[in-house]
């Protein structure tokens, strides 16, 4: 059907003798359409879309419209406009039916001249699936609609009302809410990950007993800063150009699908020589690289910027897990603690037209190994008269903090978590703590309690020592060296 624009004229009086429109009912008109769901990747643009069929039904009472008889249904559309209607019906017949459009083309007026007696009711307006919109970029947004309202009345709206911004006429058959006539939603789904829900749990570290210390790490050769996961939803979002195939990976770039910028923490910096690359093995050892992947050598000058990887074209439309790795550093190097943040964006094969997807996180915290010792018999400060010291001795060549927790010894739960005792030991130093000193951070236990304490440290080598103290000066060695 052509579309013709609103004549700017007035509209000569109806005459709705005939039909019986109450007055204040609360009964009301329902619309219904069929919600399209498109992919919101191909909003970039504008973009011409034809979504399922429109229906209206008419709900008032005494829906009679007499031979003659001149009625009017206004369509109002939000997030696009009517680019060419389709076929329109009213009361099961394009006879009688004309239509115009708004100057900003936002609604759609459609003008019914009963050729005989039409009784309204279920779809008294039907605007068929071949109706065109073109659909604005607010489509781009993921769970944005295209809205679709349907207003009765007996009188022409005049070519202001029908504006986007204008009133339409007064209802003969109750306000109407706007419906969804399509919906998006992301088809390509982009995920990034710590490695924290796999299982058996990932435990590689910065080896502090490499020779030399923090030069390789406790798997050796490759650690993995976290994983990047790309697939498509289960959900079929269509290609708005057609509305019948589904978006998936195929509308990616056939060389480059997508990219991954490794970027390390503030003040931090990966280590000199070493190796960033891709692994698509089932797990996060790293022991494999994607063939044709981008791989970047740190050196001294890009050591704390961003590093990005490629990932190349791939026909698969499951869900594929991408494991970022990091080589150990080069001879003369070390490695230090870093928690990267991975960004990964899908590369559109039309730029023009198409939207990236993106996700972004934290991965996984690549921290020293560090060493722990345990104290398998603590008497606390409320016990009268028994004074305990633990001797913390750095034997490792690294300063650090030193961090106790308590373990109960009856249910084995850590009833008090590490936390800091010694601010910093120097290499081949040793702390002398008391009772006092380690429930100042702990917390008081009950005399009753003989829990263990156990001490962390971020150095390559940590032993502890409790010793029992006499009135007089002395002391007993309780446990050797542990």
């Amino acid at each position: 059907m052509r579309i013709r624009k609103f004549a700017r004229h007035a509209v000569g009086a109806v005459a709705a003798a005939g039909m019986l429109v109450a007055g204040g009912v609360a009964l009301a008109g329902t619309t219904t359409a069929t919600n399209t769901k498109y992919a919101s990747e191909a909003f970039k643009a504008a973009t011409l879309v034809s979504p399922g069929a429109l229906n209206y039904t008419y709900t008032s009472p005494n829906g009679n419209v007499n031979v003659g008889v001149v009625v009017y249904f206004q369509v109002r559309l939000t997030n696009a406009v009517f680019s060419q209607t389709g076929t329109i019906s009213v009361g099961g017949t394009t006879t009688g039916v004309t239509s115009a459009l708004s100057a900003d083309n936002s609604t759609l007026q459609v003008t019914y001249t009963a050729p005989a007696a039409t009784a309204l009711g279920v779809n008294a307006l039907v605007l068929a699936a071949n109706t065109a919109l073109t659909a604005t970029t607010a489509l781009g947004t993921p769970g944005a609609t295209i809205g679709a309202q349907v207003n009765f009345s007996t009188v022409a709206a005049t070519a202001s009302q029908l504006q986007s911004t204008g009133t339409l006429p007064a209802s003969g058959d109750g306000v109407t809410a706007s419906v969804p006539w399509a919906t998006t939603g992301q088809a390509i789904t982009v995920a990034t990950s710590n490695l924290g829900t796999l299982s058996p749990a990932y435990t590689n570290k910065i080896d502090l007993g490499a020779n030399p210390t923090s030069s390789n790490y406790t798997t050796p050769g490759q650690i993995s800063l976290g994983s990047v996961t790309i697939g498509t939803t289960t959900t079929p979002w269509k290609i708005a150009a057609d509305g019948t195939t589904n978006y998936d990976w195929t509308r990616l770039n056939a060389g480059t699908m997508a990219t991954v910028a490794v970027a390390p923490g503030a003040s931090q910096s990966f280590p000199i020589g070493s190796v960033l690359k891709l692994d698509t093995t089932a797990n996060a050892a790293c022991t494999g690289t994607l063939a044709g992947s981008t791989q970047s050598t740190v050196v001294t000058a890009n050591a704390s910027v961003a590093n990005t990887l490629s990932i190349p074209y791939n026909a698969n439309t499951a869900p594929v897990t991408y494991f970022v790795c990091m080589s150990n550093p080069s001879a003369g190097n070390i490695a230090t603690p870093i928690t990267a943040t991975l960004t990964a964006t899908t590369v559109p094969g039309t730029v023009s037209t198409d939207l990236a997807d993106s996700g972004t996180g934290t991965g996984y915290a690549v921290i020293n190994n560090g060493q722990s010792a345990t104290v398998r018999n603590y008497i606390p400060a409320a016990v009268t008269g028994y004074i305990q010291t633990i001797r913390v001795i750095n034997t490792g060549s690294l300063t650090t903090a030193v961090n106790v927790s308590v373990i109960d010894d009856v249910t084995g739960a850590v009833t008090s978590p590490a936390t800091p005792v010694i601010a910093s030991l120097v290499p081949g130093a040793a702390v002398r703590l008391s009772q006092a000193q380690i429930e100042a951070v702990t917390g008081a236990i009950a005399a009753t309690q003989r829990p263990r304490l156990r001490f962390t440290a971020q150095t390559n080598g940590l032993e502890v020592q409790s010793l029992f103290n006499n009135a007089n000066g002395a002391y007993t060695n309780l446990s050797g060296l542990e």
